[in-house]
C-alpha cells in the first residue's frame, strides 16, 4: 500500500491532497474551467508530475494550449520533453467511435505507469465530458466515475473531472457530486468546495469511531495481519466475549483476511449475531500494519427491513385475490362478446386481460421477493423429466409471443432432481427476457447440454446485449436493463433475482455472457441429483 503523500493541487480553496484524489469542478465559462485548471496543471509541473489533459469541444486543445501560455512561459518546453500532454476528447474517450470504459482505465493506468518509468512523481490527470449527449452515454461514464472511485487507491494518480453546468440536470449534479470525494464551483465570484454527502458521513463516521475508543460504546477490535487481537475496547469485550482470546476464530471476526484488506483496501459488510445485526467498517491501519474493525448495531433498521418485506407479502396477498376475480370476469365478459359477434369488443377485452395478467405476475414476483427474504420460499423437489417440463414451457412463452421463433436445441432427455415448477419459471423468465429485449430480431435459441452429474439451460437472443460493467447487477433485486433509443422494457426487475434465488436453493450455478450490440446468453447449471451435503 502506497504510504500517503500529499500533492499541492494548485488550488488554493483545496489546498493538498494526498495521491488518489478524484474531484470535480462544475463550470459555466471559458474562463471558470481554464482558470481552474491552469493552476491544477502548473503545481503539477513544477512538482515533477507528469500531466495529461484531456480536452473538450466547449474548451478545446488550442484554448488550452493558449490558455497554459499565459501563465506558464515554459510550457512548450515541458510538451517538448513529455511532461505534459493534451488529448481532444475523440482522441481519448471516443478513440475507437465510442465510449468504452474498460479502455479508457487502462488508458489511465498505462500513462500512469508511463509517468513513472520517465522519473516523474506520479500522474495528475483532468477529462471533461462535454461531448455526451444521450442517457446511455450518461450512465456509461457515471460507472466509469464510480470504477475509478474503486482502482485509484494503488496508484499515484490525481484526477480532477470537469462538468458543464448547464448541461448537467438537478439528478445528473447528484450522480456527478456522489461518484467524486468534493466538488468545486464558483458563486457570486468564488471557488466554493462541497464535500459529497457520502465522504462527509465517512469522515464523520471515522473521526467519531476513532474517538476515545475506550469510551466508544460500539466494539472497536484491532487485529494484526496474523489474525492476533491486539486491541479490543471495554464495548468489544461486553458485547463479544472471548474475542481477545480467540482472535479471526471468534464469531465476529470470521471471513476476515487481514492480508486480503491490506491489498484491497476498505470493506462494510452487515453481519448477524445472536440476536443482533451489526455494520463492520473494516479499515487497514499503515502505521501500525493493522485492521481495525469498528462495528454498529443495526439491528433496528434490520427489524424496519423486515417489517417492510412483511408489508409486502400482505399487501401483495390481498391483491391477489380480487385481480385474479378481475381476470375471471374478464374472460367471461370477452366470451360473451366474442359469441355476439362483437369482436372489436371482445379484442379490447383480451388487451385487458393482458395487463391483468401483467399485474398478477408483478404480484406473483412480489410475492416470491417475501418468501425468499422471510425464508419462507417452498420447494417440491421430485424427479422428473427436464424436456418434457421444456418443451411445456417453451409452448406456453411460443404462443403468447408468435412474433419470435423458440428454436430448441436440447440434449437427449434426462430426468432431473428438483422443483419442476420453480426450475420452469425460470426458464420462463429466461425466454420472455430474450424476447422482450430482442425486438428487433425474430428468434432466440434454447439450448441444453447434459453430463452425467449435470444439466446445463442456456436462452440466447441477438438483441442489444449487456455491458460488461453492468452484467452482474442484473441479479439484483429491482435492477433493469435500460435500452438505448427505445422505452426501455416494462417490469419491476425482479425476476432475474428471484430466479437465481431459485437456481442457488438447487445448488446450482447462474449466469450471463453478453456482447454490446450483438445480444446475450442467460444459463444455468444444476445437478441431475440431490447434492450430498
Amino acid at each position: 500500500m502506497i504510504k500517503k503523500e500529499f500533492r499541492d493541487s494548485g488550488i488554493d480553496i483545496v489546498g493538498k491532497v494526498p495521491w488518489g484524489t478524484h474531484f470535480c469542478q462544475f463550470y459555466r465559462t471559458q474562463k471558470d474551467l481554464s482558470d481552474v485548471l491552469v493552476r491544477y496543471f502548473k503545481a503539477g509541473l513544477e512538482n515533477n508530475e507528469f500531466c495529461v489533459w484531456v480536452t473538450s469541444e466547449f474548451l478545446t486543445r488550442e484554448d488550452a494550449l493558449k490558455s497554459l501560455k499565459k501563465v506558464i512561459p515554459r510550457i512548450e518546453q515541458y510538451l517538448k520533453k513529455g511532461q505534459m500532454e493534451i488529448f481532444p476528447y475523440t482522441d481519448w474517450y471516443l478513440k475507437q467511435g465510442k465510449f468504452e470504459m474498460k479502455r479508457v482505465l487502462k488508458m489511465w493506468v498505462n500513462k500512469h505507469n508511463e509517468g513513472l518509468k520517465k522519473g516523474f512523481a506520479g500522474l495528475r490527470v483532468s477529462g471533461n465530458p462535454f461531448w455526451i449527449d444521450n442517457k446511455k452515454d450518461w450512465d456509461d461514464f457515471a460507472s466509469y466515475e464510480a470504477e475509478i472511485n474503486r482502482v485509484i487507491g494503488p496508484y499515484k494518480l490525481l484526477v480532477l473531472c470537469t462538468y458543464s453546468l448547464e448541461k448537467c440536470s438537478a439528478d445528473e449534479v447528484i450522480d456527478v457530486v456522489t461518484n467524486h470525494q468534493f466538488a468545486l464551483i464558483r458563486r457570486r465570484g468564488k471557488l466554493e468546495l462541497i464535500k459529497s454527502a457520502e465522504q462527509k458521513k465517512a469522515e464523520e463516521e471515522i473521526a467519531h469511531l476513532a474517538s476515545f475508543p475506550e469510551l466508544n460504546i460500539n466494539p472497536i477490535v484491532e487485529i494484526n495481519i496474523p489474525g492476533e487481537v491486539m486491541y479490543a475496547n471495554p464495548a468489544s469485550k461486553k458485547l463479544f466475549p472471548g474475542i481477545k482470546e480467540e482472535g479471526i476464530k471468534h464469531t465476529a471476526l470470521l471471513g476476515i483476511n487481514p492480508g486480503s484488506t491490506k491489498k484491497s483496501g476498505p470493506l462494510i459488510r452487515e453481519i448477524p449475531l445472536g440476536d443482533k445485526w451489526y455494520r463492520q467498517a473494516i479499515i487497514y491501519v499503515p502505521e501500525a500494519d493493522s485492521v481495525r474493525i469498528y462495528n454498529n448495531d443495526i439491528t433496528d433498521r434490520k427489524k424496519l427491513e423486515q417489517l417492510k418485506d412483511e408489508f409486502l407479502g400482505v399487501a401483495s396477498h390481498e391483491l391477489k385475490t380480487p385481480v385474479t376475480s378481475i381476470k375471471a370476469y374478464t374472460q367471461i365478459l370477452r366470451k360473451i362478446f366474442y359469441d355476439k359477434g362483437d369482436i372489436r369488443s371482445a379484442e379490447m377485452l383480451g388487451k385487458m386481460e393482458a395487463q391483468v395478467n401483467r399485474i398478477i405476475g408483478l404480484i406473483a414476483d412480489l410475492l416470491d421477493i417475501t418468501k425468499i427474504q422471510t425464508g419462507k420460499m417452498q420447494f417440491n423437489y421430485k424427479y422428473f423429466d427436464f424436456n418434457e417440463m421444456i418443451d411445456e414451457v417453451s409452448e406456453d412463452v411460443q404462443r403468447i409471443s408468435p412474433q419470435h421463433e423458440i428454436i430448441k436445441e436440447l440434449a437427449r432427455t434426462k430426468t432431473i432432481y428438483g422443483d419442476r415448477e420453480r426450475l420452469g419459471q425460470v426458464i420462463t423468465n429466461f425466454l420472455t427476457n430474450a424476447i422482450k429485449y430482442s425486438p428487433k430480431n425474430d428468434r432466440v435459441i434454447l439450448k441444453t447440454v447434459v453430463d452425467d452429474k449435470k444439466v446445463t439451460l442456456s436462452v440466447r437472443d441477438f438483441g442489444m446485449g449487456i455491458p460488461e460493467e453492468k452484467r452482474q447487477k442484473v441479479f439484483e433485486r429491482f435492477y433493469r436493463v435500460e435500452t438505448t433509443g427505445e422505452r426501455t422494457p416494462t417490469g419491476l426487475g425482479l425476476g432475474l433475482y428471484i430466479s437465481s434465488e431459485i437456481i442457488k436453493r438447487h445448488q446450482g450455478k447462474i449466469g450471463v455472457k453478453s456482447n454490446t450490440g450483438k445480444g446475450s446468453t442467460f444459463y444455468f447449471v444444476v445437478p441431475l441429483k440431490p447434492v450430498q451435503k
